[in-house]
């Protein structure tokens, strides 16, 4: 009898498990629903993020990245979005259970807007210094005291903005030096700078610039040559204006084509 009993036992133990397993692989997998609004934003700004699981109670937690996590018991958070990109999840768990989901938002964003930059039709001094300034200022006003026009890159967000100049001289293959600042320091391979104002030294590749606003000397001066757009008088040159969104992390690219004289005074 005793044998039986045992066997019993562990029949009845081994049909119980089975249903547990059973069960358990009846139940369904959490659901995880996130939502935000706005579902698009300019930073800075604030989204609501909303999250609803399929299974009731469990924790519910916000992680951004670069920030420390923030927990929830109804699911409901408030981000502060300062920059982009900006990723996020939520993620649920009961203690067992766990269901995790992304937060979707969409950057909203107006290009950068260039207003009267370059003047194509001009040829430009060799050795002669152009100042670049990419302020987006007023330039010049009527008698009524309105705005004649406007120079520089306009940017509707209102974002800050970084910049980075390279004259490239496309008929020698070289990169020409560009300095910004009040110490005109030398414009680096790469990076941003935050002065919008540069310098340029037609025709000059150095790690100083030749002058600091000081008149040259007419001697051993040389007859300007003619410009021609064959190049053997002139040399072509391509301006490249890169523009940093600091908020958006979005850099946008302008190229302008102009010619230089080849020589001059020297």
């Amino acid at each position: 009898m005793k044998r039986i009993a045992i066997k019993l036992f562990l029949v009845m133990c081994g049909v119980l498990l089975a249903l547990l397993c059973l069960y358990g692989c009846m139940q369904p997998s959490p659901v995880l629903t996130v939502t935000a609004n706005p579902t698009s934003i300019h930073p800075p700004g604030d989204i609501a993020i909303t999250a609803v699981c399929s299974q009731e109670g469990g924790m519910f937690t916000l992680t951004m990245e670069g920030e420390d996590p923030v927990e929830s018991a109804d699911g409901t958070f408030t981000a502060t979005i300062s920059g982009w990109p900006w990723k996020a999840t939520v993620t649920w768990t009961d203690g067992t259970a766990v269901a995790e989901t992304a937060v979707r938002i969409t950057l909203e964003n107006e290009t950068v807007v260039p207003h009267g930059l370059w003047s194509e039709s001009n040829t430009y001094a060799d050795r002669g210094l152009t100042e670049i300034d990419l302020r987006y200022i007023p330039r010049g006003c009527t008698g009524s005291g309105e705005t004649v026009f406007y120079t520089g890159f306009e940017d509707p967000d209102g974002d800050s903005l970084k910049y980075r100049v390279e004259v490239e001289d496309m008929t020698g293959g070289v990169f020409e030096s560009v300095f910004y600042g009040d110490d005109r320091t030398l414009m680096g391979q790469t990076g941003f700078v935050d002065n919008p104002i540069f310098y340029w030294f037609v025709n000059y590749v150095g790690e100083e610039p030749i002058y600091q606003y000081e008149v040259w000397s007419p001697l051993d001066c040389q007859p300007t040559p003619t410009p021609s757009l064959d190049g053997e008088a002139t040399r072509e040159k391509r301006i490249h204006i890169y523009v940093l969104e600091v908020e958006c992390n979005i850099v946008t690219h302008w190229a302008y084509t102009i010619f230089a004289f080849a020589s001059g005074c020297l």
